[in-house]
């Protein structure tokens, strides 16, 4: 591995495979961090530091070898992490476009990739950094930088409509006893999603198109949608499709997800794939609704199909939103049930909980499936506590590092307190409040769970208050 003040991506692709290179994971990066992921093949959180702290994986050259790997990194100083940095590999049958397992992106490399691919290679295994045929790879990658920072630039506005909106939904549909609003209110957060990626499977992620196709998108979809649901049969077999639907997305087309507005950030290095804790949030509420509409009968198998869309390897990848949507159905599943929740039955649902998050990840892993989340359980009890804590910390600095998410994070939880604070008491509000109370446990941003969990909440209790006038 060569670091190299600058490097001609045309010029390389000619001799072998090139690519884009995220320095680091969160808001701002250092050279020194940057430096240190290279080598270590670990990546800190901005929030934590930023600096990783492991034993080095491989050790920088200053000559080629048989296969080389070209990289340039940040300046010293710590900079905004907005900016991709090239990467080229050359020998080993090295031509085209790099690919890599862990951004499931073409032409995006994780620094974290670097050192363990160095490694494999030199032990005649696959690594995760591949590269595939590419006509002009140079002129693919200028393409894909410019999307990146283009759905960047859309995402902070598309999240303030989003929650606008659903807000506006819950509360309309509460305020003027609307069974439609309160259909609207449950179909606001798929039919954002929808949105979202339908615009990016078309390569439109220019903020100055995007937001507005959201704002009046929106709206008129959720209305739409209850319009045309004004069944509990209907609505069901709705809110199975956009689940299913987003689920093939995810499998079939995973970088239509990451490019979107709403999703994975990928120019950020924390996620590249898969659900984030936004948009596990967000599927949990019509998720459970399914569920209650489907009844005790067939609950298990829209339970099936959450957990396929959330957990998989192949789709959303998300360890923590696995254990949220057990949850959420167990709680659901007694609630139906007309059982009580007990100190006993709540402490057999968690054994059970993380029972069946344990077998569904290694039924996904004896199927070839291969995540962050695969490899964390692989790695024993041992490494999955210390990935615990280092969530925790990273949780707890989240809302504190400035007012807004700090905000946030406190107006969510005083409308969760004042959701969970109603009578009568609805089986599937219950189960989004324990879904929501383990995702505070397990996943490290808090503010996302709080405000769009709040929002989910408010939209599922405005939808059953209102669902029998």
């Amino acid at each position: 591995m060569i670091v190299v003040p600058k490097l001609d991506l045309q010029s390389f692709a000619q001799r072998g495979a090139v690519g884009l290179l995220v320095p680091g994971s969160g808001a701002k990066v250092s050279g020194r961090g940057a430096r240190a992921a290279l080598v270590q093949g670990r990546v800190e959180p901005a929030l934590t530091g930023g600096v990783p702290d492991e034993e080095p994986l491989v050790e920088l050259a200053q000559r080629p070898a048989d296969v080389s790997f070209y990289v340039v990194l940040p300046p010293p100083g710590e900079h905004t992490n907005d900016r991709r940095y090239p990467i080229a590999v050359v020998g080993g049958g090295y031509h085209g476009l790099l690919e890599s397992s862990s951004t499931r992106i073409p032409g995006l490399v994780s620094i974290a990739d670097v050192a363990p691919s160095a490694v494999d290679l030199e032990a005649g295994e696959k690594p995760a950094i591949t590269s595939k045929p590419s006509a002009d790879a140079s002129t693919e990658l200028a393409g894909l930088d410019r999307r990146l920072d283009r759905s960047r630039d859309a995402r902070g506005t598309v999240d303030l409509i989003l929650m606008l909106t659903m807000l506006a939904a819950g509360a309309g549909a509460l305020l003027l006893r609307s069974p439609l609003l309160g259909r609207a209110a449950l179909l606001v957060a798929p039919a954002a999603i929808s949105l979202a990626l339908l615009l990016s499977g078309l390569d439109v992620e220019r903020a100055g198109v995007v937001v507005p196709i959201v704002a009046v998108g929106t709206p008129l979809l959720a209305l739409a949608g209850a319009l045309l649901a004004s069944t509990r049969a209907r609505l069901l077999a709705l809110l199975l499709v956009l689940i299913a639907s987003y689920g093939v997305v995810l499998a079939a087309w995973p970088e239509v997800s990451s490019l979107a507005a709403i999703g994975p950030h990928p120019d950020h290095g924390g996620r590249y794939y898969g659900l984030t804790n936004q948009t596990s949030t967000l599927v949990l509420a019509p998720s459970l609704a399914a569920g209650a509409l489907a009844g005790l009968p067939w609950l298990a198998a829209v339970g099936l199909l959450a957990l396929a869309v959330v957990g998989l390897s192949a789709t959303g990848a998300d360890g923590g939103g696995l254990l949220v949507t057990l949850t959420g159905f167990g709680v659901l599943a007694l609630r139906l049930a007309e059982l009580r929740l007990t100190l006993g039955r709540v402490v057999a649902l968690g054994a059970a909980v993380v029972a069946a998050g344990v077998l569904v990840v290694g039924i996904d892993a004896a199927g070839g499936g291969s995540s962050h989340v695969t490899r964390a359980v692989g790695d024993g009890p041992g490494a999955l506590a210390d990935d615990l804590a280092h969530r925790a910390d990273v949780s707890f600095r989240g809302p504190t590092s400035s007012p807004l998410p700090f905000l946030l994070t406190s107006a969510g939880l005083i409308v969760l307190v004042w959701i969970g604070t109603r009578r009568p008491r609805s089986a599937v509000v219950d189960a989004m409040l324990a879904g929501l109370a383990v995702s505070f446990v397990v996943n490290d941003t808090p503010q996302s769970v709080a405000t769009f969990g709040a929002l989910g909440a408010l939209g599922l209790l405005a939808w059953r208050r209102t669902a029998d006038l």
